[in-house]
């Protein structure tokens, strides 16, 4: 990743550098404001905005910062549930992926419509306790649902038979690697 400090560039190398934390404020009106990258490398902190919030169902767009975003969910505490408990960090590839978009931000599309849904046991049990609990919440790692999609796909796609391929003459690709995603 590359950013801009005080008119200079500066890498940060992957596997080298990491966020070391994200800060996540409200105004005084109650209002979530921008949320902030706390950026590691080499013993230095670099403080970076993030673009995009995912919070109270809702997708925040803040027009300006890096690419990337966070995804705010519940978390169930000993006393009760924090709305704002957990949260995790979206990258640029994945905040503007269809995961993101269909599973964690429950956006619409013409070629994708929800058929199923089978919420975690955990979700169901806060549920059937009373409490008021959404389909992602922290307890214990993060609990989710199972959720499928009717795919319809346009009439106009044009068919790329690679894509359709079954053998593969490289067959590391069927490795998975850590870290690479």
């Amino acid at each position: 990743m590359i950013i801009e400090e005080n008119g200079k560039e500066i890498f940060l190398p992957k596997k080298n550098a990491g966020i070391g934390a994200i800060i996540l404020r409200k105004n005084a009106e109650g209002n979530f404001l921008q949320p902030e990258a706390i950026l590691v490398y080499n013993g230095k902190q670099y403080y970076k905005k993030l673009r995009f919030a995912y919070i109270d169902g809702e997708l925040k767009d803040f027009d300006s910062g890096l690419d990337s975003g966070i995804f705010v969910f519940p978390r169930v505490e000993q006393n009760g549930i924090n709305k704002i408990g957990a949260l995790l960090y979206l990258s640029k590839r994945t905040v503007h992926s269809r995961l993101a978009q269909l599973y964690l931000f429950d956006q619409k599309s013409d070629y994708f419509k929800l058929t199923h849904v089978e919420s975690s046991f955990i979700v169901e049990n806060l549920r059937q306790q009373g409490l008021e609990v959404g389909e992602i919440i922290y307890y214990q790692g993060i609990q989710g649902p199972i959720k499928i999609w009717e795919i319809s796909y346009p009439k106009n796609i044009e068919v790329n038979p690679d894509y359709l391929l079954t053998d593969f003459p490289d067959q590391e690709i069927n490795i998975a690697k850590t870290g690479e995603y």
